[in-house]
């Protein structure tokens, strides 16, 4: 099983025909009752530039997304859109993604394993644009099809800004510019829940080589290079273990809950949204200390429970 199999969660096409639809599988079977976590289009700021910036050029993007029920549930979409005509020859898009996992300190994937599953969508998806008038005629159930796995979530875009990016200068192609959305998403995500790079520079785009991109991948390596770490410890018992042992005899190796650790980075994402939206509202400043006190007790719990959890995983090795 590919790489790409074993993680992705989900699949999607959406467009805009009669309005915007959608359809799915996986976590992504109830797509077209979350219609809105598809949604790119704006009459400010970066989505107004970003319909225009693809008419000719497919975008590729990545949102987080969050169980709209909870908000404790939370995945990466990630795919690829491009500019159209709905049905009465307004602007519009279609496009494709795949539902992937939240990259924090749990396992990593490479997105780019996922780019040939999310371009066989898309192209599948671009032969229902009528090549003459160019309107979408939107049939997204004969593209994705039903599976054991589907589960009906209704989904929401994370809220925050869009981060626009352009190629101009870089010319990367399609499958290179995944790794550098994928850094974004895991070191600007909380701040940029959504990144889209376009090919062409558009007003407030911003290069693929900016540094806000190329810090962010500085940051994405090191946090990969952590989670090779950790899955050492869960999957490789080193030579001081397995020194005086009966060779015949298993080792135990404790198992690491990334998952849970992985948790708790993204309570306190949470809490940091919390207080960004605070400082943004007139409160009354007595109010406002107390909710910034409460966001630092959390920081301090969830880096405590961490350093925790991985002291307890070590102590218990053989």
């Amino acid at each position: 099983m590919t790489d790409c199999a074993q993680s992705v969660l989900g699949r999607a096409v959406f467009g805009t025909s009669r309005g915007l639809a959608a359809a799915g599988n996986g976590v992504l079977a109830g797509a077209d009752k979350c219609i809105g976590v598809f949604e790119f289009r704006g009459r400010t700021g970066p989505p107004r530039q970003l319909l225009d910036a693809c008419f000719k050029h497919p975008a590729i993007f990545c949102r987080r997304a969050e169980d709209a029920a909870s908000g404790g549930r939370k995945i990466v979409l990630v795919g690829a859109l491009r500019s159209c005509l709905d049905s009465q020859s307004r602007p519009g898009f279609f496009g494709a993604c795949v539902a992937v996992p939240l990259d924090t300190r749990q396992r990593f994937f490479d997105w780019t394993s996922c780019g040939d599953e999310i371009g066989r969508l898309f192209m599948e998806l671009a032969g229902q644009v009528d090549s003459e008038s160019g309107q979408l005629r939107f049939a997204g159930a004969e593209i994705v099809s039903q599976t054991r796995r589907d589960e009906i979530i209704k989904w929401r875009a994370e809220e925050g800004e869009m981060l626009l990016l352009h190629n101009e200068g870089t010319e990367l192609e399609d499958i290179e510019k995944l790794p550098r959305l994928q850094a974004i998403a895991y070191a600007q995500g909380h701040r940029y829940p959504t990144a889209v790079a376009v090919e062409s520079a558009v007003p407030g785009s911003q290069s693929l080589s900016a540094d806000i991109v190329t810090d962010a991948m500085a940051r994405w390596d090191t946090g990969r290079g952590t989670s090779s770490q950790g899955r050492r410890l869960e999957d490789e018992p080193d030579a001081e273990a397995l020194r005086g042992r009966d060779p015949g005899r298993s080792v135990e190796v404790p198992d690491i809950d990334w998952h849970r650790i992985g948790r708790l980075e993204q309570a306190v994402e949470s809490l940091q949204r919390s207080v960004v939206k605070l400082s943004r509202n007139p409160v009354h400043p007595a109010k406002r200390r107390i909710w910034e006190g409460w966001f630092w007790v959390g920081v301090v719990l969830a880096v405590g429970m961490s350093a925790a959890a991985v002291a307890i995983a070590l102590w218990a090795m053989p």
